[in-house]
């Protein structure tokens, strides 16, 4: 395995544990968190602003998922594959996610946030397939 796929599989990982650590947090700890972020970008701390903030973290951090999950596959599966591939995996690990939180002490498992997280996740499978095609539009021009 050349070097670049094993920093694509360690990021992934990596972004696997990030996503599992911040699930692992009580709630206060969240709330903290996400109320001092909340302060320090809008210099409020409106319960609509700190739902907002929380549900674009959740966006954020299955977007990132996803495209961490394609960046591993599509070296060794077809495009379709790679993003239904990537698709399935992020839906199942928030899936998970969500249900790790029921045994996180001031946490509860939404299933609202996984479709939240399934926003992330088309998002970024979008942004894959317009990268893809800008890429292919390009080779046939030169």
């Amino acid at each position: 395995m050349d070097r670049k796929k094993i920093l694509n599989l360690l990021l992934l990982v990596f972004w696997l544990l990030i996503i599992f650590y911040f699930s692992n947090q009580p709630g206060n700890s969240s709330s903290y968190l996400s109320d001092n972020l909340t302060l320090l970008i809008f210099n409020d701390i409106s319960n609509l602003l700190i739902f907002i903030v929380r549900k674009i973290a959740h966006i954020s951090e299955f977007f990132i998922l996803t495209l961490l999950i394609y960046n591993v596959l599509k070296d060794y599966v077809d495009f379709k594959k790679s993003c239904l591939f990537s698709f399935v995996f992020s839906v199942l690990y928030s899936i998970s996610d969500e249900l790790h939180q029921l045994f996180v002490v001031g946490r509860e498992c939404l299933l609202r946030d996984v479709f939240i997280d399934a926003m992330g996740i088309i998002l970024a499978l979008i942004i894959i397939f317009f990268i893809k095609q800008y890429k292919s539009k390009r080779r046939i021009k030169y």
